[in-house]
């Protein structure tokens, strides 16, 4: 049987943002219409010199830059890779069980070491 998880993208790129210490307003401003292609080229440049196993076609990152929902996906699926690595922040235990329990990417210097 698959296995499902639920993801906040605002949440997961904060977390990034915090590990690849880039300032929060450069985070808010990924979606931006008129500024967030250079976001995003600045968020996926660093991801990539912080995660040297990261490889992305130039034609895939190109598509990631200029289409936000791709872009989204993309965030999901390094969130869920994350969360299969053990690299995500656990549900606390006084969490009730019987609510959702979003992936939440851990935020420290090695977080790309998976």
């Amino acid at each position: 049987s698959a296995a499902f998880f639920e993801v906040n993208n605002r949440i997961s790129l904060f977390q990034f943002g915090q590990s690849l210490k880039i300032n929060p307003y450069s985070i808010q401003s990924l979606g931006s219409l008129t500024d967030g292609l250079r976001y995003r080229q600045e968020f996926l440049q660093s991801l990539k010199s912080n995660f040297p196993a990261l490889f992305i076609y130039e034609e895939i990152e190109e598509s990631l830059l200029l289409k936000l929902e791709e872009f989204q996906a993309f965030i999901t699926g390094l969130t869920g890779f994350l969360h299969s690595n053990s690299a995500s922040l656990k549900r606390p235990r006084n969490f009730p069980k019987s609510a959702s329990w979003i992936q939440v990417p851990k935020v420290k210097n090695t977080f790309f070491d998976v």
